[in-house]
């Protein structure tokens, strides 16, 4: 039932446009509550007469363990990886939903993480996303790797005998001394466990964090300069206090299911 529905921490894509944009804002009308995770969705959706609120992506509540540290420092061991020398990158297939050439950002992350392995860092590519054949890493990161035997892929979702396998990859992006996010929630799982990222944002919700919280980053068009690489190695001692998110999107989650009660 619509007044017992909410959407809550979501973003509304550029790809997002005309009649598509149009429906959308028909059935989030009818809802009880509506919560986005970026200024430039909050304001399209209150353009259109969505009432709406601001908050943030409900994984910055996420906060790694100590079996979960545990675990990713195996991983970085079996992959002879040692967390204070290494620099994860994750990887992402783009499509209509979040366009770019994929030829052209591989071939980027390639010379990124070759600059990365001249200046002494172990570099991993974190598969992050298998959800789909049209939303996985796997392909993406082979192509990457395939450029230099010095790349590994840390694949802990395939892990069978791993209990929680998305605990072992936020425990990663925490242990390793630098991050670097291509998907968006590399920099948001970075920044929960307390420590900063580079956000490589290709979208408006990747671009949102660089503003509204003051994110090192930038378009990934614009990425792979020596620049590029300072700005990357001068994010491993700069912490983050995920503190004050955790408590917004609490409150604004207990308001917006107050408002499916009513």
């Amino acid at each position: 039932a619509p007044h017992r529905t909410m959407s809550f921490g979501q973003t509304i894509p550029s790809s997002c446009q005309g009649l598509s944009l149009k429906l959308l804002c028909s059935v989030l009308r009818r809802i009880s509550s509506v919560t986005v995770r970026d200024t430039e969705s909050y304001g399209l959706l209150k353009s259109a007469g969505v009432k709406a609120s601001l908050s943030w992506d409900v994984a910055f509540v996420t906060e790694p363990t100590v079996q979960s540290i545990a675990r990713a420092d195996a991983v970085l061991a079996h992959h002879g990886l040692k967390p204070e020398r290494t620099a994860l990158l994750s990887v992402r297939p783009f499509d209509a939903m979040y366009p770019a050439d994929q030829n052209a950002v591989e071939s980027m992350l390639s010379r990124l993480a070759k600059s990365l392995l001249d200046r002494e860092h172990h570099v991993g590519l974190l598969i992050q996303s298998d959800v789909a054949s049209w939303d996985e890493d796997r392909s993406s990161a082979k192509r990457i790797a395939s450029a230099d035997p010095r790349i590994k892929v840390i694949d802990c979702l395939q892990d069978q005998d791993d209990p929680d396998p998305v605990a072992t990859l936020t425990a990663l992006l925490n242990l390793a001394n630098i991050a670097i996010g291509v998907r968006y929630h590399t920099t948001v799982l970075r920044l929960a466990g307390g420590r900063a990222p580079f956000n490589l944002f290709y979208s408006r919700k990747g671009a949102d964090l660089q503003q509204r919280l003051g994110v090192a980053g930038c378009h990934i068009s614009d990425a792979g300069s020596r620049a590029t690489i300072d700005a990357i190695e001068a994010t491993a001692a700069a912490a983050f206090d995920p503190a004050p998110l955790r408590q917004d999107i609490r409150h604004h989650f207990a308001e917006a299911l107050k408002r499916t009660a009513v």
